[in-house]
Parts: structure tokens; sequence; C-alpha cells
């Protein structure tokens, strides 16, 4: 996949993590200690930079963040 051709779908899907984390009153250091995802891959997650998310990402942060997965990628 060429991350450069879904670089707003990526943008979309951080900011919906960002925004569900927050909502649940989470640093992004609690996210990562009840996913496993470090710190730095979380920042980049929801500034829209990672590239690498993958289908397990979504399952194991909608899991960390008590919510349905497919929440995660409303908007794309």
């Amino acid at each position: 996949m060429n991350y450069d051709n879904h670089a707003e779908e990526f943008k979309i899907f951080g900011s919906n993590v960002k925004k569900y984390r927050k909502s649940k009153g989470l640093s992004i250091k609690e996210l990562s200690a009840k996913t496993g995802i470090t710190e730095r891959h979380l920042t980049r997650i929801e500034q829209g930079i990672a590239k690498r998310v993958n289908v397990s990402h979504i399952f194991i942060l909608a899991e960390g963040l008590n919510i349905p997965p497919h929440m995660l990628c409303e908007g794309i």
C-alpha cells in the first residue's frame, strides 16, 4: 500500500483515536499501557503520520478504548 495515496485516511483514523482517547480521559501513556502499542507509535497514529497501522491495531485500540472497532474508522 502506498501511504501517500491514503494520507487523508490515516489522518482521519488518527483523529478518531485521539478523540475517543480524550473522551475516555486517557493519556497516551495510559492507552499505551492498555494496548501494548508504544507511546511513540500512538503519537504518530494520532498525528496521522504512522505508516504502519493494520487491522490488528484497530481491534487493539478499540478494545483499549472500550468502543466498537468501526468507530475508529468513522469518516473514512
